[in-house]
């Protein structure tokens, strides 16, 4: 199916992984993998150093991205604070580009087995001084 869709994953793990999430539909499992290539191509993650990534999303937002690692139960779980996201800290289409990076390669770090990818991760975000005033 992947030589048809014209789309290869990058290893055996990813296949496992897009195979899980479509529930053991290929055709979903394929659409799914073809809409992360659009967007890793659209905006040129693999160009971009992972490291250098997260300097400039932490430089665009300090304070956002709290950490990741494990929740209370054992999750794989990021946390985030919202009140910190600053949109006008991205001046340009690089910078947007290594925010993007940044978050595709926290989710790939927090789902690295079987288990972790049927149980997914949990992003827990502080949102002080968000939503409605009453």
């Amino acid at each position: 199916e992947c030589r048809r869709q014209s789309v290869m994953p990058r290893h055996r793990f990813e296949l496992a992984a897009y195979a899980i999430l479509g529930k053991g539909n290929t055709k979903k499992a394929m659409n799914r993998l073809l809409k992360m290539r659009k967007i890793e191509a659209e905006n040129k993650v693999d160009s971009i150093d992972t490291a250098t990534a997260g300097q400039v999303s932490e430089k665009g937002s300090p304070g956002c991205f709290l950490c990741s690692g494990r929740d209370g139960l054992g999750r794989p779980s990021w946390f985030l604070d919202y009140a910190a996201f600053k949109p006008s800290g991205f001046h340009n289409e690089y910078e947007w580009n290594c925010l993007i990076k940044t978050s595709l390669d926290t989710f790939d770090a927090l789902t690295t087995t079987i288990k972790e990818i049927r149980e997914g991760c949990v992003m827990l975000a502080a949102c002080k001084g968000m939503g409605w005033q009453l």
